[in-house]
């Protein structure tokens, strides 16, 4: 009734929704349900959904009071709860997607900032919070194992860890759902999670600083996978710390590479120094991820049945894909076939948009193993490549 957009139940199913009182009110976890809203438009930018989630934030706001957010509203009369225990306690990730949907930093106001000073490499500082977490995590033990009285509370809260090798906080079970991690990691074999100690000392979607120390005795292979970066072409500097000031004092490489979020970058840091990487944008493209179109095939996607190969190819971004082809490959990887596939819609009514392109390959042909692989040539400025390939 004032003109705001909140939810209109606490109570609900997928065949029924209770629409009075006493369940015509929101409550602080309502907003929990937004996670695949959140995922969605931040891969392809939905219009729809960006409408949805941030009128959803601006009507939060008008229930801002004193700085603490009320999220108990009722629907009908835009009455307010604010005797509830969640009062205060801010859906921080509506507000986080509303800023990275519009850029107005009125959606910032009421999420507590991050203390600057963390973002500086102490080693004295980074011991004591490992030391304290590792001890907190002893003592929280059975509860969070055999002694859990409830299923959903069995997971460590660690948004210190995930922020410094990550440069943000990817999850937390309620706090955190939409993700704000920049760079994920893979460590090869030998190596494992524990080789390499990681701490991202700047990281923005323009520029990332990172301090590593390899503790094994041999080089440790990794591959980073870049999340919320701009795209474009980087400029990467490596090599290593010798006296202690997170500087490159030897060992100096440069490299230009071409970034989209999703991507891997492999990096292989010496053992038992300071590994120093500075990524900056050089050169953004012309385009950013939500202005671009994104075709994907997934393992289910692909039916062989004797000689007749089906392939179902979706259309994944915000914008229509153009017509382009995908190849056959075999057990050897030779080339088997090339079909066309048609332009796509983009789900922007949020319903799936795909097509099957089937097609008969010469008998004996071997398929035990082999490749399918759309837009192979990369002519299309996709989201991302990682999904335009299925090996079997």
């Amino acid at each position: 009734s004032a003109g705001h957009r909140h939810f209109r139940s606490r109570y609900y199913s997928g065949t029924r929704i209770a629409g009075e009182d006493p369940w015509q009110w929101s409550v602080a976890r309502s907003y929990n349900v937004l996670q695949t809203s959140f995922l969605t438009t931040r891969y392809n930018g939905n219009p729809k959904l960006q409408k949805m989630i941030t009128e959803i934030a601006d009507g939060l706001l008008y229930h801002v009071h004193n700085g603490r957010v009320t999220t108990e509203i009722n629907f009908s009369t835009d009455a307010e709860n604010r005797s509830g225990s969640m009062f205060g306690e801010a859906p921080n990730s509506v507000f986080y997607a509303a800023w990275q949907i519009t850029g107005d930093k009125k959606y910032l106001e009421v999420i507590p900032q991050k203390d600057p000073a963390l973002r500086v490499f102490d080693k004295e500082r980074l011991a004591k919070r490992y030391t304290e977490e590792i001890t907190n995590l002893g003592v929280r033990e059975y509860i969070n194992t055999e002694g859990s009285p409830w299923i959903d509370r069995t997971s460590p809260y660690n948004p210190i860890i995930q922020e410094d090798r990550l440069g943000g906080t990817a999850l937390l079970r309620l706090n955190v759902l939409y993700p704000q991690n920049f760079v994920s990691w893979k460590f090869n074999a030998p190596a494992n999670f524990e080789s390499v100690a990681i701490f991202l000392s700047k990281a923005s979607p323009e520029s990332l600083n990172i301090i590593a120390y390899n503790l094994d005795l041999i080089p440790v292979n990794t591959d980073m996978t870049v999340w919320d970066v701009k795209p474009g072409q980087w400029r990467i500097h490596q090599g290593i710390d010798t006296n202690d000031d997170q500087q490159i004092d030897s060992g100096a490489t440069e490299r230009i590479v071409e970034l989209n979020r999703g991507e891997l970058l492999n990096i292989v840091f010496a053992p038992r120094k300071y590994n120093i990487v500075s990524m900056e944008l050089v050169r953004p493209a012309e385009k950013g991820y939500w202005e671009r179109p994104d075709l994907g095939i997934g393992p289910d996607d692909i039916k062989i049945s004797g000689e007749m190969v089906t392939v179902r190819v979706h259309s994944l971004g915000a914008v229509d894909t153009p017509a382009t082809t995908l190849e056959l490959r075999d057990a050897m990887g030779k080339l088997v076939v090339t079909a066309q596939v048609p332009p796509l819609e983009a789900p922007l009514d949020l319903k799936p948009k795909w097509t099957d392109i089937s097609f008969t390959v010469a008998e004996g042909t071997d398929l035990s193993h082999g490749s399918v692989k759309v837009d192979p040539m990369g002519k299309i400025q996709q989201i991302t490549r990682r999904n335009t390939i299925v090996t079997w």
